[in-house]
């Protein structure tokens, strides 16, 4: 059965609301920022929108929510009991509930087949033509009412302890992260984190705008096929192939900014999380980003590197940074060529990378085999979820013998080691 035959909803597009349109009282806009990749919604402080403009699209409960754009194919239940609507980059499908189970949707739209489909479909596909249509031509599983049911109360319990460990795997991992930044903060400004950006340096650093050392670069791909780069405020510039991501990406690279090593790319809409570093490869980056060659020799890479990922340094970014909204800030390129750097001697640069390497080494090792952990958890998770919604087990029986627990605690077991 295709999704549309299961719907009596099918392809209603959400409002087309402008940020200065939202008020500070009326109905919680729903938006694809609002729910994470296992379908959860986290409406925390939303955005508002007037309930007149919002109640040709009011959600019920059972609706089910789809984006098209971000990660395309990520998708939602709506389960609340107050108002709500959503926006125009999501696609609502309400099931009929004879011949559909909305959370049984909820768990497909999780598993290997659901997002083999998504990807066959977006390989060639724009944001502007990756409609409704295509969603509604998804094909589900041959699985009748009450078997979805009892698959999607299967999943609820037997996903409940993963979800539990990849949390745990999480809050390790931003433990680690947190106490790094207090380190590496101290180490680039050479005092105390809540002391204002570069008021005062150590004896023999200088502080320099970033102009006398960095140039924007503006090189672009001719053919596109060079290595296509990423940048986060947690791992820095990394290979894209790299990461596992189901973001939209473009037909075509050509007209991406060149990068080269020693380069600092920042993140223009996302500098004020820290997403910014230096890269070590060449490659590509998209053109939206800042993109900053050296011109001087009196910071080594890996110094800047750490320099503009610490809680300092992201601060004077953010404090620098235009836009209405705290979501809408940009870093341009003005404001951070303005901005004043730290300029230790070199040796001191190198000695304090030395430090911070021999400091962070065990570190790394626990923050190799936590992520390591997680990608076993989440593996472990998509394939239980793939199984149990496409029929593969008997999900009767399967959590009754407990091979969620074994296989669960043989990862754990792999932490540990």
């Amino acid at each position: 059965m295709r999704l549309k035959h299961g719907c009596s909803i099918y392809g209603d597009y959400g409002l087309n609301i402008s940020a200065d349109e939202y008020v500070d009282s009326g109905v919680p806009l729903i938006r694809t920022s609002d729910f994470d990749d296992f379908g959860r919604l986290h409406l925390i402080n939303p955005k508002m929108v007037d309930e007149d403009a919002a109640k040709e699209k009011m959600l019920r409960i059972g609706d089910i929510l789809f984006s098209r754009a971000g990660t395309i194919g990520r998708c939602t239940v709506f389960e609340r009991e107050e108002p709500a609507t959503f926006a125009a980059y999501l696609v609502r499908f309400r099931p009929n509930r004879l011949k559909v189970e909305p959370r049984y949707i909820h768990w497909w739209a999780q598993s290997s087949q659901y997002w083999s489909q998504i990807r066959s479909d977006t390989i060639e596909s724009t944001i502007g033509n990756f409609n409704a249509n295509k969603l509604g031509n998804l094909k589900l599983p041959n699985i009748d009412l009450k078997t979805q049911k009892v698959i999607a109360d299967f999943l609820g319990h037997e996903t409940a302890r993963i979800d539990q460990l990849i949390e745990k795997r999480a809050k390790f991992a931003e433990l680690v992260f947190e106490r790094r930044l207090a380190i590496t903060s101290r180490a680039v400004t050479g005092i105390a984190d809540d002391t204002p950006w570069l008021k005062v340096v150590p004896d023999g650093w200088r502080a320099e705008r970033a102009k006398v050392h960095f140039r924007e670069s503006q090189q672009r791909s001719e053919t596109g096929e060079e290595e296509l780069l990423t940048v986060s405020h947690i791992t820095g510039v990394t290979k894209r192939s790299e990461k596992d991501v189901n973001m939209f990406m473009a037909e075509s690279n050509e007209g991406y900014k060149l990068v080269a090593p020693g380069d600092l790319i920042i993140n223009t809409m996302w500098a004020w999380m820290g997403a910014m570093g230096v890269s070590s490869e060449h490659g590509l980056i998209s053109p939206s980003y800042g993109v900053y060659s050296p011109i001087s020799v009196e910071l080594r890479p890996a110094f800047v590197d750490m320099m503009v990922r610490s809680k300092p340094f992201v601060a004077e970014a953010t404090r620098r940074s235009k836009g209405i909204h705290s979501s809408r800030l940009r870093l341009y390129p003005d404001a951070f060529l303005d901005m004043r750097l730290p300029i230790p001697p070199i040796e001191t640069q190198l000695a304090l990378l030395q430090e911070i390497s021999l400091r962070t080494q065990r570190e790394d090792e626990l923050l190799r085999k936590n992520e390591r952990a997680t990608s076993l958890l989440r593996e472990f998770r998509s394939a239980l979820i793939t199984a149990a919604v496409t029929g593969e087990i008997d999900v009767a029986t399967w959590g009754k013998k407990g091979q969620t627990d074994r296989r669960l605690d043989q990862i754990e077991e792999a932490m540990r080691a």
